[in-house]
């Protein structure tokens, strides 16, 4: 009974901020139009960037480093999609695909995880770069589910770059007994985003689905800002409490 009158209040709290989640992605829905520019990095088969073009009639540039899954995404009318891969150099990259396509990653170890992998060569792309050779000055949503590349990335974007993106919202891969992928270094990803004014917050109790907020692009209303307080001063600090008791709240 409480665990269900819980999850029924952290939906209510998410829906009044403004909250919508597809794929295991939270984002703010308030700022997407048919004006909006999303960016897709992990396209997977597609389904997400379907799904905001259909839904609020954005535009959307992904981006898919696994050759198998790019030759055989949908196209659609509002949609440029790249084989390519999020890397911290404009070189290519050894690709890692796994037995699992939607576990396939530049890292060999989170491919492996799935199973074997075998290695093709892509083209790799950092994200400043990608905003610039497409002359992208602004993007409503970034959605990011690149299979552990996420910790470099949001390591080595730049700040100016980050300035021109209103919200982010990442699938993060924990892995226990790695470094690379550990909840420190999720945690000081977020502290260099919040000293770059994005707000952060942490959608699970894994820590798996987390979306920034950038405050300066995202015009809130007075609700959603109340609804957010909530989730960052009580529903956060009891996920984390009971995470470590070992409840399932």
């Amino acid at each position: 009974m409480l665990r269900a009158l819980w999850s029924h209040f952290v939906s209510l709290t998410a829906h009044m901020a403004g909250l919508r989640k597809k794929r295991d992605h939270h984002f703010y829905q308030g700022v997407l139009r048919p004006s909006s520019l999303v960016l897709d990095l992990g396209l997977h088969k597609g389904q997400f960037s379907k799904f905001v073009i259909s839904e609020y009639g954005c535009f959307v540039i992904g981006l898919e480093a696994n050759p198998c899954l790019f030759e055989r995404l949908e196209l659609f009318p509002k949609g440029k999609f790249l084989n390519f891969a999020v890397n911290n150099l404009d070189s290519p990259v050894v690709f890692n695909v796994s037995n699992n396509p939607e576990a396939s990653s530049v890292l060999e170890e989170m491919a492996q995880s799935f199973g074997a992998s075998v290695q093709v060569t892509v083209p790799g792309i950092t994200l400043d770069s990608l905003f610039e050779k497409y002359s992208i000055t602004q993007v409503d949503l970034l959605k990011v589910d690149i299979e552990g590349s996420e910790f470099d990335m949001l390591m080595a974007v730049s700040k100016e770059t980050l300035a021109k993106v209103a919200q982010i919202t990442v699938e993060f891969h924990l892995k226990a007994g790695s470094a690379d992928f550990s909840l420190k270094r999720l945690l000081l990803i977020c502290q260099r985003l919040r000293s770059h004014g994005f707000c952060v917050f942490f959608m699970d109790r894994n820590y798996t689905d987390v979306l920034f907020l950038n405050p300066i692009r995202i015009p809130l209303k007075f609700t959603e800002r109340i609804a957010l307080a909530v989730y960052s001063c009580i529903i956060m600090p009891v996920r984390t409490l009971t995470k470590n008791a070992g409840s399932h709240l």
